[in-house]
């Protein structure tokens, strides 16, 4: 788990999160940003996450989500 304060001064926890979702395609575990009433969740993420400096760790938060197909 790590803990770091985002420019905002928000107190960020963020820990891996295993999903136990066993079916095929599925992500075995999630990357959790938590912070008092906001929860983000990445599926796909570094592998050494932990190892990331803070900021580039916080910047994953503001990658773009996949947006869903337009039907």
């Amino acid at each position: 788990m790590r803990h770091l304060v985002d420019a905002d001064g928000r107190e960020w926890r963020i820990y891996e999160r295993s999903t136990g979702d066993t079916s095929p395609g599925a992500a075995p575990s999630s990357l959790v940003f938590d912070t008092d009433g906001i929860v983000r969740r990445l599926w796909r993420y570094p592998d050494a996450w932990s190892a990331l400096p803070d900021a580039d760790l916080l910047r994953l938060m503001d990658v773009p989500r996949r947006e869903a197909p337009r039907v």
